[in-house]
């Protein structure tokens, strides 16, 4: 219910009473079972990840690897055609909500026009951010993303790791080259655990949340 509330009118719209009335809890229970709203959409955030893995196991399930690969796009691109009200990507809206609360975003990407885009959008929205251009196939690249972040701000609270990659694109695997997939191996598996490696020891220091996901 409080997932529904955040996504619909965004993290600033939304107001604790609004919460209050669509979870049916009173005041007390509420800040004595969650704290606040921020803790609250960090754990619909991480709830929301997980639901969306745990979906696309069900719906998958039994299917060649082919079959599901075709399938699981086939659910993404009629979801991002769908204009069912004004919901768009959860992750998405929220972090341009958050920015607006004064969220400090540092983002890691390749491509550097784009990356400077949503620089220019999340700091329109109020908030504070940067681009460090990185590959995350490459660990000295995410080591620079980490500690340009340390840098600008002094510590490092929520990261997230969504980098992802079809290679050259789908193939079967008989007719798949081995150069391809190993591009697809060092950024989808390599590149998620060359991000962790550099960002662990920064969220021990005062505790932290990692949020691992395909990039759709």
């Amino acid at each position: 219910m409080a997932l529904e509330e955040l996504w619909e009118q965004g993290y600033r719209a939304t107001s604790t009473a609004d919460l209050l009335g669509c979870m049916g809890i009173q005041k007390g229970s509420f800040y004595a079972t969650f704290g606040s709203k921020h803790e609250i959409f960090v754990a619909d955030l991480c709830r929301y990840t997980l639901r969306r893995f745990q979906d696309f196991e069900c719906r998958l399930e039994g299917l060649s690897p082919r079959s599901a690969i075709l399938e699981m796009f086939s659910i993404v691109d009629a979801e991002c055609r769908s204009r069912d009200g004004k919901r768009g990507c959860f992750l998405v809206n929220m972090a341009l909500a958050f920015a607006r609360e004064g969220a400090k975003v540092a983002i890691g990407a390749r491509r550097e026009a784009e990356g400077q885009d949503v620089v220019r959008e999340i700091k329109a929205a109020g908030g504070e951010a940067i681009f460090v251009k990185t590959d995350v196939s490459k660990p000295d690249e995410v080591a620079n993303l980490v500690d340009s972040t340390i840098s600008a701000w002094g510590h490092l609270e929520i990261a997230f790791n969504n980098a992802g990659t079809e290679g050259a694109g789908l193939a079967p695997i008989a007719e798949d080259s081995s150069e391809n997939v190993q591009i697809v191996m060092d950024i989808n598996v390599m590149g998620v655990w060359n991000s962790m490696r550099a960002e662990i020891p920064h969220l021990s220091e005062r505790g932290g949340v990692i949020i691992n996901t395909p990039r759709w």
